[in-house]
């Protein structure tokens, strides 16, 4: 049994609200066409760099100094959003998601594997999967013959990342329901 103080963690990189608009519009035209998906709730679509699990309150505030360090030594950078893909691939897809890319400014990869080595120096065991930057829309539910709405090649122009975020998430009936518990700004965030 989990203790009630803890808090179930993830460190992310959230995105601008008009831009989960537009989120919320492409899954929108896409559950028209493609049943048998779980689509997400696009308030909460963000970039994961590394989920945490139960964390009590006093390793909670281990992390949140480690991360204020940790953001310091990164500045603004630019990502672009889209196509759409999926793992494993298009034709099977089990996860549908936005592929993303940085332009520009310091390694977001860099920033993900900085803040897992100060996780692991603080005893919190981490995913060893390699990170692969993407936003999920919806998970496949057995078989699907997934149609694409128009080509998505981008959803707007680059957004500027300029901080990543403590989260912790509450899982119900309805959905994981989301709260930032700290963010980190970068070097010369807004």
């Amino acid at each position: 049994m989990t203790n009630k103080k803890n808090k179930r963690l993830f460190l992310a990189i959230n995105l601008p609200s008009d831009l989960k608009k537009e989120i919320s519009n492409l899954i929108e035209a896409l559950r028209v066409k493609n049943r048998g998906v779980k689509w997400v709730n696009p308030t909460g679509v963000h970039f994961t760099l590394h989920f945490l699990g139960e964390i009590e309150e006093k390793k909670e505030k281990e992390i949140k100094k480690a991360m204020t360090i940790i953001a310091k030594q990164f500045s603004r950078t630019q990502i672009q959003i889209g196509p759409i893909d999926a793992f494993p691939d298009l034709s099977q897809p089990r996860v549908i998601f936005l592929t993303a890319r940085q332009i520009g400014g310091r390694s977001l990869l860099t920033l993900q594997k900085a803040v897992g080595r100060e996780l692991e120096r603080l005893r919190i065991p981490l995913d060893q999967r390699s990170w692969r930057m993407h936003l999920t829309l919806g998970r496949v539910k057995g078989r699907l013959n997934f149609t694409l709405v128009p080509i998505v090649k981008q959803i707007r122009t680059p957004f500027a990342v300029t901080s990543f975020e403590l989260m912790s998430s509450v899982l119900k009936p309805t959905g994981a329901e989301y709260k930032i518990e700290a963010s980190f700004r970068f070097s010369d965030g807004d």
